[in-house]
């Protein structure tokens, strides 16, 4: 005799598991597949911002021409003959 014809419940409990066991894939599948598309999401703004900071000025490259413009106020107050405290107040 085999285990189906003497225990009626082995079958219906192994078409249980299965069933547990095929829901579970498919819910790590789904799972996965969000997660790969939230991924490719962020890589996409990851791309965006690299491309935006381009158009950027460094701070590097911000503050040489400040100081630039600085002077030039300066040298332009000094030969216009007033004090050096009407240039431009900027940092």
């Amino acid at each position: 005799m085999t285990e189906t014809e003497t225990n009626p419940t082995a079958v219906s409990l192994r078409y249980h598991f299965e069933a547990r066991l095929e829901a579970m894939e498919k819910a790590v599948s789904m799972a996965n597949r969000a997660l790969d598309i939230r991924l490719e999401h962020m890589n996409e703004f990851r791309d965006q911002i690299e491309r935006e900071r381009k158009d950027f000025v460094r701070r590097i490259e911000f503050d040489l021409e400040s100081e630039k413009v600085r002077d030039l106020e300066l040298s332009q107050a000094e030969l216009a003959g007033r004090p050096a405290s009407y240039r431009s107040t900027r940092p």
